[in-house]
């Protein structure tokens, strides 16, 4: 009973010291959204989750896993600095493989938007971007993605709203 007391006791002085923490791998404690998708056209889905952490350290994890064996194994993840509030999974080449679109909301408050694509389920970006004034996309036939801007005229006191227009080029979007 000694030793019981005892083992409880370290236990309880370590983690008030913060020489440990809890371990939190339950759902309930993190805020985790999980979709399943074919990134690179094999026919299996991959699964991507999006871990919101924006609470205490204003990120969040963006990540991909594939099953084997029926083991989730986890092939990359990234951090994402500030708290995503959508992600969509384009298909920019229509070539059956999809990129990852992730919509978040930064430390300073600005929309930002990072399109990642996979090669052997690992992550690299190839577009981001972040705007006070907004983001509109369209990943139809034309995929564009267009990033508001203020607008100044020959008044330098008056501003109105622009946009930047980004259009996908087959590798890589451009300024339109």
């Amino acid at each position: 009973m000694k030793i019981k007391l005892v083992i409880i006791t370290l236990g309880i002085g370590l983690l008030l010291a913060g020489c440990i923490t809890p371990d939190k791998k339950n759902a309930k404690d993190k805020n985790i959204k999980t979709y399943l998708t074919d990134l690179d056209g094999d026919g299996k889905k991959e699964i991507v989750e999006t871990e919101d952490r924006s609470i205490t350290d204003y990120l969040s994890i963006l990540s991909i896993s594939t099953v084997k064996n029926k083991v989730k194994e986890t092939t990359d993840s990234l951090s994402v600095p500030g708290k995503i509030n959508k992600v969509e999974f384009p298909e920019l080449n229509r070539d059956g493989t999809r990129q990852i679109a992730v919509y978040f909301i930064g430390q300073n408050s600005l929309s930002n938007i990072a399109v990642y694509d996979t090669n052997n389920n690992r992550l690299f970006k190839i577009f981001a971007a972040s705007s006070a004034y907004g983001i509109d996309t369209d990943f139809g036939l034309v995929s564009r993605i267009k990033i508001g801007k203020a607008a100044r005229y020959s008044n330098p006191t008056s501003f109105s709203m622009d946009w930047d227009n980004w259009v996908w080029s087959g590798n890589k979007f451009i300024l339109d």
